[in-house]
């Protein structure tokens, strides 16, 4: 099995507003660019897979211009073979890249060990073979702290860097799940939001003392006997999205399981 991380480099042409005014959309006049084409007021607009130009009265009413979006050539800058530290150091989450005084850092790792990319940009990124932070791993579910991934990352500086956490506990004492065994291959999973610091420029980070690095959390505790028979599904909250600042705040989504007995429960 291979495993590669990809990027595709996007170039958005600068937009006008009109008489130099913030101009507002609906969510159901925004068009969906993921796509080759849309529709907004069962208007069709078609464009080829490298290109969308978007041209549609609702949208010129407001601009004084056209929003054209470039997708450059795909290029691969992580290949498993040739790039990985360790055996499980493979591109597991979506990858988020941040800007620092040296350059680019591109987070995306696995656990139980977060390797991170650095380099001036996106054509020198290396893999780092030095860990930026190492899952606590352990077993009793009360520390909050067990397999680890940093998922979404902050900087106004480029030197401190706010990380959000993706943390599984596995269960290894339940005869329900997998005795032993604190891995992803454990079946009982319990995922909560916890927070990271760096402030070396994201060349380590470290957590505030359990459990003042928590974020996000079922307000119910993990119990492996939930479900009648075997081990209960995935719960908690998971793979936070980037971070925004606005208006003094700060932002980031994520999704729930929000049932420990049924996964179509989600919040």
């Amino acid at each position: 099995m291979k495993f590669y991380l990809t990027i595709l480099i996007v170039t958005l042409t600068a937009i006008t507003l009109v008489n130099g005014q913030k101009a507002k959309l609906a969510p159901e006049q925004i068009p969906d660019l993921t796509k080759n084409s849309f529709v907004m007021d069962n208007q069709e607009s078609v464009a080829p897979a490298d290109k969308m130009i978007i041209n549609h009265p609702k949208v010129n009413n407001l601009w004084s211009g056209s929003i054209k979006i470039e997708l450059g050539k795909e290029e691969k800058v992580f290949e498993y073979r040739k790039d990985h530290c360790a055996t499980l150091d493979l591109p597991d989450v979506y990858a988020h890249a941040i800007r620092t005084l040296n350059g680019i850092v591109l987070v995306s790792g696995n656990a139980p060990d977060n390797y991170f990319m650095f380099g001036k940009d996106f054509n020198s990124l290396k893999r780092s073979c030095n860990p930026v932070f190492i899952s606590g791993d352990k077993w009793e579910v009360d520390s909050l702290d067990h397999q680890e991934w940093i998922t979404s990352v902050y900087s106004e500086d480029g030197i401190i860097i706010h990380a959000m956490v993706h943390n599984e506990y596995h269960d290894p004492f339940s005869e329900n799940c997998k005795p032993g065994v604190t891995d992803p291959s454990n079946p009982c999973w319990y995922n909560f939001i916890s927070y990271a610091r760096s402030t070396d420029g994201g060349k380590t980070f470290f957590q505030p003392v359990s459990p003042n690095h928590l974020v996000a959390m079922l307000p119910f505790k993990w119990n492996p006997n939930a479900v009648k028979r075997g081990a209960p599904p995935p719960h908690g909250y998971f793979e936070p999205s980037n971070i925004i600042k606005h208006e003094g705040y700060y932002y980031c989504l994520m999704f729930g399981i929000t049932s420990n007995t049924n996964q179509a429960i989600r919040g």
